[in-house]
């Protein structure tokens, strides 16, 4: 019987003190979220860092894989009008007066182009050319397009020397430029890569 009554005398003295005691309060999730984002290590909060500044180049790499794919279009045809160059300068023709026969020039013209006006408003844009865009310069480079076109082309001679240009807005106004020339021996440059210059109407003999 006294055991009992200790027993009881114990499970009351647990209870009580118990009921006195404080229970401590609930923590609040978003400052426990708040005290772990502190509390990582300096490697983590870099690591967090780098995403972020990651991001920019992650697009600007995207811009120039695009910038590079459609730059096929500006290189291949360029290329195009460089050979029709070429051809007619090796080629002979008769003066449009038919006095007589010349060799060794290439077609004359003033800057003509095929395209629109290129800047922020033709941004990733495309030009359906029309035949009448073909004029008599054009068919002299043996040079047509059917197909939409992102670049706008340019042809500028005084018959001992030629320059052609292709430019176009991509991701930005006038952000993707190429030429190719040709001088008075005949000889074809390479497509080159001129974009920097930021010149996308103008064009001029050297």
């Amino acid at each position: 019987m006294k055991k009992w009554i200790y027993i009881v005398m114990v499970a009351g003295f647990v209870i009580s003190g118990c009921s006195k005691g404080t229970i401590a309060p609930a923590e609040n999730p978003e400052t426990v979220d708040a005290t772990n984002e502190n509390a990582k290590s300096p490697e983590a909060n870099a690591q967090k860092d780098d995403s972020k500044a990651a991001k920019p180049d992650i697009e600007a790499k995207l811009n120039e894989n695009i910038k590079a794919n459609k730059a096929a279009e500006a290189k291949q045809n360029l290329k195009a009008i460089g050979y029709g160059a070429i051809a007619f300068f090796e080629s002979e023709h008769m003066r449009d007066d038919e006095s007589t026969m010349y060799t060794k020039e290439y077609p004359k013209s003033e800057a003509v182009q095929i395209g629109p006006r290129v800047d922020d408003t033709t941004i990733d844009a495309k030009y359906t050319p029309k035949e009448a865009d073909f004029t008599q310069v054009w068919k002299r480079l043996y040079f047509h397009a059917s197909t939409p076109l992102y670049y706008t082309y340019y042809y500028i001679s005084d018959g001992k020397t030629f320059k052609a240009k292709a430019a176009a807005s991509i991701t930005k106004a006038c952000d993707s430029v190429f030429i190719i020339e040709g001088d008075a021996n005949g000889v074809l440059s390479d497509v080159k890569d001129v974009s920097d210059s930021g010149n996308c109407d103008s064009l001029a003999l050297p």
